[in-house]
């Protein structure tokens, strides 16, 4: 349980930071490229002996490897929309897009990796088509923000954010399921934000971007919370044996909850009446996805 709870904290505490980039003049592609340069810090600083351990004894590619490649290069594309979104709609809608998505990594679960020991039902399905209506309900806003997309585009956002975040739980669990061993876990990640860095850099150099002291900063403030939630959520799919029916959606359930109070009381966000309804029903979803 102690797991669940700090992976509701840690990924709480992303969509914090990517609302406090703007109020800081944080530059966001920078210091998202940067986080990753503290994650994998991070990862040297707690398991150097696991590392140090596992890559001294590797004579092959692991088995994970490619899928370590492509985990890559959708982290960092899913953090830069995610947030977007967080700064456009608020602490809740980018909760909403991101942990709704847990209908893609449930169906894996039950349906394809068979873990959960129970097949979908009505009020399954119901819940999946309440989670979809959820999040375009949670993103609608009255006042106009700074936002510099058509209004159709715009709505794309959460709506990508809930397609890829579904895709990222998926393969981590499929990762957690069949290729990785407890004392794996420290190497995975951190090999997946070395390359990930290494992608961001890339772009950075790419576009002439140059990388502030406030780019650092909004890196260091980001990369804690990032490197232990994926530990965490690992650590907690382990605990349960790889039941990811379960485990998803009491974390998303907390971190929504736990978003939407941030967001009001911490950032002064104004929920309208059918934000309100977006967020109950997001909820409700959430325990309909889960029964069993």
């Amino acid at each position: 349980m102690i797991y669940l709870l700090l992976c509701i904290l840690a990924n709480l505490l992303i969509f914090v930071v990517f609302r406090l980039y703007p109020r800081l003049g944080i530059p966001t592609f920078p210091a998202i490229t940067m986080n990753y340069f503290f994650c994998v810090l991070t990862g040297f600083l707690f398991d150097f002996g696991d590392l140090k351990t596992y890559f001294s004894n590797i004579n092959a590619f692991p088995a994970w490897g490619y899928l370590a490649v492509f985990l890559s290069f959708a982290f960092i594309l899913t953090f830069t929309l995610m947030a977007r979104t967080t700064q456009l709609f608020g602490v809740t809608v980018g909760a909403i897009a991101s942990k709704l998505s847990l209908v893609i990594p449930v169906s894996f679960s039950l349906l394809i990796f068979s873990k959960g020991q129970a097949a979908f039902t009505a009020l399954n399905y119901l819940g999946i088509a309440l989670a979809l209506v959820a999040i375009v309900l949670a993103s609608i806003k009255k006042e106009k923000r700074d936002i510099n997309l058509p209004r159709g585009a715009t709505l794309l956002l959460p709506i990508s954010i809930f397609l890829l975040g579904g895709m990222l739980d998926t393969l981590i669990n499929l990762a957690n399921i069949r290729y990785l061993s407890p004392a794996e876990d420290a190497v995975f990640v951190t090999s997946i934000f070395v390359l990930t860095f290494c992608w961001g850099m890339g772009r950075l150099l790419y576009l002439k971007l140059k990388i502030t002291r406030k780019a650092i900063l909004g890196g260091l403030m980001l990369g804690l919370p990032n490197y232990f939630s994926m530990i965490f959520l690992l650590k907690s799919l382990e605990a349960f044996g790889g039941n990811g029916a379960l485990i998803y959606p009491l974390v998303n359930i907390g971190i929504i909850v736990s978003g939407t109070l941030v967001s009001v009381t911490l950032f002064k966000d104004r929920l309208m009446p059918i934000n309100l309804l977006g967020v109950a029903m997001s909820l409700i979803a959430l325990v309909l996805i889960s029964w069993k």
